[in-house]
């Protein structure tokens, strides 16, 4: 190799010293650079992706803070009683059929629905009846308890001393047992004995 290397004019000889060289830089560029333009092209995916993050938690702060100043402090034991993690049917039945002894009402027939939408919430649909006084006051006290609910309809019929009412009430919580359809009965009689 070294002998045809000479018998190469010096052209022939620089030229291929060029060539080599060529090929030497073209392969130390291709190594050195390529992966480092990799490793940076990485690096920017990487941050770009944090820059991102940051950015959502920035909003999420932003909106916790602007709730905080809206609507104050709460304590963890207070926002589980306002919405609870875990929305648990017998003690949402015991606390309507509380709201309805306080009031002097009868204790209603309760018919339930799991609704699975954004907010999930139960919706309890309560039939009853008593004087109107009595039913102003129990939507009154739904209305202003600690529990996140909402009265969605509201359906009168008779005279003031005696009302039939239905009532349909959502409860929201963070989930619910799912309650599978005919498993229990919550009318008044299955619960209650009809007292």
């Amino acid at each position: 190799m070294l002998e045809m290397f000479k018998k190469l004019s010096s052209r022939e000889r620089n030229m291929l010293i060029i060539l080599c060289s060529l090929i030497f830089l073209y392969v130390i560029y291709i190594t050195l650079f390529e992966t480092s333009m990799t490793t940076l092209k990485d690096a920017n995916k990487q941050l770009e992706s944090l820059q991102s993050r940051e950015d959502e938690l920035n909003l999420q702060l932003a909106t916790y803070n602007g709730l905080k100043n809206r609507y104050g402090s709460y304590d963890i034991n207070e926002l589980q009683k306002i919405l609870p993690a875990e929305g648990k049917v017998p003690e949402i039945i015991l606390w309507i059929e509380s709201l309805f002894a306080d009031t002097g009402l009868s204790r209603p027939n309760i018919s339930l629905n799991l609704v699975e939408s954004q907010e999930k919430h139960m919706q309890l649909t309560l039939t009853f009846s008593g004087p109107y006084n009595s039913i102003y006051s129990l939507i009154n006290n739904i209305e202003n308890n600690t529990r996140l609910t909402k009265i969605e309809r509201v359906n009168l019929n008779g005279n003031q001393g005696s009302l039939n009412a239905n009532l349909v009430v959502n409860v929201y919580g963070q989930s619910f047992h799912e309650v599978p359809d005919g498993q229990f009965n919550f009318s008044n009689e299955a619960l209650f004995r009809g007292q």
